[in-house]
């Protein structure tokens, strides 16, 4: 299709970047930093497997550190699996209903991925569920569809969902980062 630029953003605040620098600057910003880090080697190495892994980690600790901030102990956060700290967190308004099943969904493609013997985003399944994790998230996700198991777009639809509910729990966890929260 034809290029189509992206919709005006609004101008950026003035105290905007100064506020950026601040957070990037920050023990929360430099492990932040160091987080996405070890993700973008996870994502260079090609390993489907390791990409699903890390984010349902990274994402993990997101939560945890949610539920602690909402006075769930730090001990019975941490003990907590994946999918329980996505219920405990939506019980408790710390996610918006969209996260909550965006967050399903990837853990739904982190496990097909981790338990089945090939060990790839492309599948029929994954395939699947990536689409719908992007219908999900529609309004941030930038990749498109993708129309068949050849199709580039599945890995970068995970990766890119990864990110953004990554960025919206860290920004709700911490209000200076200014990051955009998925409602």
């Amino acid at each position: 299709a034809p290029f189509q630029p992206p919709p005006p953003r609004p101008p950026m605040p003035v105290e905007a970047p100064a506020a950026l620098n601040g957070f990037w600057n920050s023990p929360a910003g430099q492990e932040l930093a160091g987080e996405i880090s070890r993700h973008n080697e996870e994502v260079a190495s090609g390993s489907s497997r390791g990409i699903a892994a890390h984010a349902e980690a990274v994402l993990s600790d997101r939560l945890a550190n949610l539920l602690r901030n909402a006075g769930v102990s730090p001990r019975a956060a941490k003990k907590l699996s994946f999918v329980r700290k996505i219920k405990d967190a939506a019980a408790r308004d710390l996610i918006s209903e969209k996260e909550k099943i965006a967050l399903d969904l990837l853990r739904k493609i982190r496990n097909e991925v981790a338990h089945e013997k090939i060990g790839t985003f492309y599948t029929e399944t994954v395939s699947e569920l990536c689409n719908s994790l992007r219908e999900c998230l529609a309004n941030y996700v930038t990749y498109q569809q993708a129309k068949s198991l050849d199709d580039r777009w599945i890995d970068l639809i995970f990766i890119n969902a990864y990110t953004i509910l990554s960025s919206s729990q860290e920004a709700r966890a911490n209000p200076n980062m200014h990051a955009r929260i998925v409602n």
